[in-house]
């Protein structure tokens, strides 16, 4: 099955007989070394999640017709929102509030009030989900992997921070479960602290959008007649055409643009 030659496998049974372990062992070994003499590399093999991961997400460009809206949102006053809260915050839920949990629940708020944003497809139906179920990409060791906060939309800021802080220890851990993985309605992939500009991602079926979010970046803007610097990030929403039409995309955005924009008159930060 290995292709191994057994004379060259080392047995560790009574009186050095071969058993299966070493020649499951031998073969680990040879497979590097064999891949690197014929100039061609190692091979990886996927892991359970990586292979999962792939088998959704090829579905997904095959399968959902993709279209991709973009905005350029001023991010003055959610940072200074994130600088106003954190102290409240942690001292409601003993985790400082983060950049992307912030975001999440400006989003999640808005899904609320744009009901085919936060939709699945079933057969020739669209499934317009009573809760709003927010995905946030996170890497695990190369592995991507979406914990969900789930009904988030009904969370305080407080209430979020703190699971969201767990799910993240949860992934840093690697202990996180399918369960924490499960239900989500809508994704947000954030790659800002990676230096990236902007980008496009693929929908996580059955979910119907997701939101990819680039880095903070100082940029000339036009202000009351006059160029100024103000920190920028690009947002892309990638819908899936079925359910989502253009206008209301661009409506979902347009109402995310104003919450990110004034977010004091969108947050609710819970202290209970």
């Amino acid at each position: 099955m290995h292709g191994i030659v057994l004379d060259d496998v080392q047995g560790s049974g009574p009186l050095g007989r071969i058993v299966a372990s070493d020649v499951e062992k031998h073969a680990e070994r040879a497979r590097p070394q064999a891949a690197n003499e014929s100039g061609q590399g190692s091979l990886v093999p996927f892991s359970a999640v990586r292979r999962i991961v792939a088998q959704r997400l090829a579905a997904s460009t095959r399968t959902i017709p993709h279209f991709y809206l973009s905005a350029h949102i001023e991010m003055t006053a959610l940072r200074e929102a994130l600088h106003r809260l954190a102290p409240v915050v942690e001292a409601a839920a003993g985790v400082r509030p983060t950049l992307t949990v912030l975001i999440a629940k400006l989003v999640a708020d808005v899904l609320a009030r744009h009901p085919l944003v936060n939709a699945s497809v079933e057969g020739d139906a669209a499934r317009l989900h009573a809760q709003v179920n927010v995905g946030v990409a996170m890497d695990r060791a190369g592995e991507l992997v979406v914990p969900v906060l789930r009904d988030a939309a009904a969370q305080s800021l407080a209430e979020l921070s703190a699971r969201f802080a767990r799910l993240r220890n949860l992934v840093r851990t690697r202990t996180i479960t399918p369960e924490d993985m499960r239900g989500g309605t809508f994704t947000i992939s954030n790659l800002g602290m990676y230096g990236v500009d902007a980008f496009t991602a693929i929908i996580n079926p059955p979910e119907c959008a997701i939101l990819a979010i680039g880095r903070t970046l100082d940029t000339p803007v036009g202000r009351d007649g006059h160029v100024v610097l103000r920190p920028m990030a690009t947002f892309t929403l990638s819908s899936d055409h079925r359910i989502v039409d253009g206008v209301v995309a661009a409506r979902f955005v347009a109402d995310l643009r104003r919450a990110v924009e004034d977010p004091m008159a969108h947050l609710h930060t819970g202290t209970s």
